[in-house]
């Protein structure tokens, strides 16, 4: 089964857990609710900042399993930024997006243990450079688990009915002739890059005064990516 179908799969059943609600009620998807109801781990919004003792990095959310059998997820309410502490609710929607891919996936079994003192015995956990510091290059585990994120938030056919919706194309084309007033003034003169434009359409409010950022309750640059992803936006 493919991360994609994975993703599908478990947001079924959350859909049809909360009495099978239209697509205008179901979005954005609730990833906590989710984790608790349909995979049965605790959930905790709490402030991690002290987790992860790199200078530079904050941890956004993590999962673990104690020696007594209990599972708890946990993602920040706050994270250490470049105008200090802040948190955003696309942010932690991933995050715990994040953190159900890593349960889907079935990571949690493989990880090792971390923390004799708290009982943990598994742990898996997302950090994020938050000042410019470089990030280690992400396992394979940890890009799964964002890609799971996305088509967990994002679905496919839903994702693809809104971007029909308003801009009135199945995909658009990254040149910069047709969507000059979208980009800024520096953009290249050949045209701006698919993931230029995908994020500048990932925002763009229509008549609605909606985003697909908005609808899903993504990031701007998580709302881009997907874009890119399904081939709606192409250079």
């Amino acid at each position: 089964m493919t991360i994609e179908s994975e993703a599908h799969e478990v947001l079924t059943r959350f859909w049809e857990a909360i009495g099978k609600p239209e697509v205008a009620r179901f979005f954005p998807v609730d990833s906590r609710q989710l984790i608790k109801s349909v995979m049965g781990w605790d959930c905790e919004a709490k402030d991690l900042v002290a987790i992860d003792a790199r200078p530079g990095f904050s941890v956004l959310g993590r999962c673990m399993v104690y020696e007594d059998g209990r599972r708890l997820v946990e993602v920040a309410t706050l994270e250490v930024g470049s105008r200090g502490m802040w948190s955003s609710p696309a942010v932690q929607r991933w995050t715990w997006a994040h953190e159900a891919g890593h349960i889907a996936l079935k990571h949690i079994s493989r990880s090792g243990t971390v923390d004799h003192d708290a009982r943990v015995v598994h742990e898996c956990r997302r950090a994020r450079s938050v000042i410019g510091t470089r990030e280690p290059t992400r396992n394979r585990e940890e890009v799964a688990a964002h890609v799971f994120a996305g088509a967990l938030l994002m679905p496919e056919k839903a994702f693809r009915g809104q971007f029909r919706e308003r801009f009135g194309n199945d995909e658009v084309w990254a040149n910069r002739a047709a969507y000059s007033d979208l980009l800024s003034s520096d953009a290249p003169p050949d045209g701006p890059s698919a993931a230029d434009l995908a994020k500048q359409l990932a925002t763009q409010r229509g008549e609605s005064g909606e985003s697909l950022c908005d609808f899903f309750g993504v990031s701007r640059e998580a709302g881009g990516r997907r874009l890119v992803e399904l081939g709606l936006v192409f250079s």
